[in-house]
């Protein structure tokens, strides 16, 4: 192998390293979108849980006045463990996507570095360094 060829081959390698730090970049990106929408579902979840929760307290006011079964009240009660259920689960899915992300943008990291490092290796004249051997 030629010194010219050494010099390409570290050029082609600060490439290749390049494009894969960008796709660690985008699938972070993507899993960033992901926890953004599983934010925005919890939030229509707890709009809705809201409404239960406003529903049951005028339905258990109404069994207080004796107009209502306690099945209805009991509904109310279940809708407060479905809440914490769903909240841990919630958080459990965000903080994979968090160690996802995390874990892509430091091998985007590590990869830039790489591809710093050949792209420096590649600039080297190797024919003066060696003096034209």
């Amino acid at each position: 192998m030629g010194l010219e060829s050494l010099a390409l081959l570290f050029a082609g390698a600060s490439t290749v390293t390049q494009i894969s730090a960008a796709n660690q970049r985008s699938r972070a990106a993507k899993l960033q979108a992901r926890q953004r929408e599983l934010a925005s579902q919890r939030e229509r979840r707890r709009a809705i849980r809201e409404m239960q929760m406003r529903r049951a307290t005028a339905l258990a006011s109404l069994q207080a006045q004796g107009g209502l079964s306690s099945s209805a009240y009991g509904g109310g009660v279940e809708s407060s463990g479905s809440r914490l259920s769903e909240a841990l689960g919630y958080q459990a899915q965000y903080n994979a996507l968090s160690s996802g992300i995390e874990k892509r943008l430091q091998r985007a990291a590590n990869l830039d570095a790489f591809s710093t490092g050949f792209g420096s290796l590649a600039s080297i004249d190797y024919e003066e360094l060696f003096g034209g051997r």
